[in-house]
């Protein structure tokens, strides 16, 4: 596209915000919205503004999955979580910070089908307090 990953990462952000302010009526509009989001996520950024779109994306899609509820998201939930843990994030990658936002958030959207997760999500963050000592 030749839109600027910038302005992508800042419609990213009020998508997210419409689907936080209106939840359940956000649901006619999660198809098409979930459908681009889907590839913003399959995508693997080269560039920081990329990065930020990507992490934009990530962020959307949490707010988007919290707004509909799991029966809406149930049939995007494992691909979606499964792009997400398959982040290749580096040290100051704006997208590491929105993984520790958006995992409570898809755990709280999913409940126990958040669970087999868990036994990947948390050794990372572990690790990541004895790196911050």
């Amino acid at each position: 596209s030749s839109v600027h990953p910038f302005v992508h990462a800042n419609i990213l952000a009020a998508i997210a915000a419409l689907a936080q302010g209106l939840q359940g009526s956000f649901a006619p509009h999660y198809a098409p919205v979930m459908q681009y989001l889907r590839s913003v996520l399959g995508r693997q950024p080269q560039s920081t503004p990329e990065r930020l779109w990507r992490s934009r994306g990530m962020l959307c899609v949490a707010h988007v999955a919290s707004a509909v509820g799991m029966d809406t998201f149930r049939p995007d939930a494992e691909a979606v979580v499964e792009a997400v843990l398959a982040s290749r994030i580096s040290d100051g990658d704006p997208q590491m910070s929105t993984l520790h936002e958006i995992m409570p958030l898809f755990a709280n959207v999913m409940g126990d089908a958040f669970l087999p997760y868990l036994s990947r999500i948390v050794p990372v963050l572990i690790q990541q307090l004895a790196l911050d000592r």
